[in-house]
């Protein structure tokens, strides 16, 4: 407000939705996949998400992010 400016906020998304995470490798042999994972909260200095997968209990922390929020309609 004191600069008159709206905030970017175009990175946030909702907390608790599935998230598709790119994991991307370096070898030409082994193709990118991604994994299943539910976004738990934002990295810490940076527009990175930290993504839950509950089967290995391991949180991935990546930029690359596919999510699939709810679709409820505001009216």
């Amino acid at each position: 407000m004191w600069q008159k400016m709206k905030p970017d906020i175009s990175h946030m998304r909702e907390l608790g939705c599935q998230a598709w995470v790119l994991k991307e490798t370096h070898n030409p042999k082994i193709y990118n996949h991604s994994i299943e994972c539910v976004l738990v909260r934002y990295a810490p200095n940076s527009k990175a998400y930290w993504c839950y997968k509950q089967s290995t209990r391991f949180i991935h922390t990546s930029r690359n992010v596919t999510f699939i929020e709810s679709q409820d309609d505001v009216e």
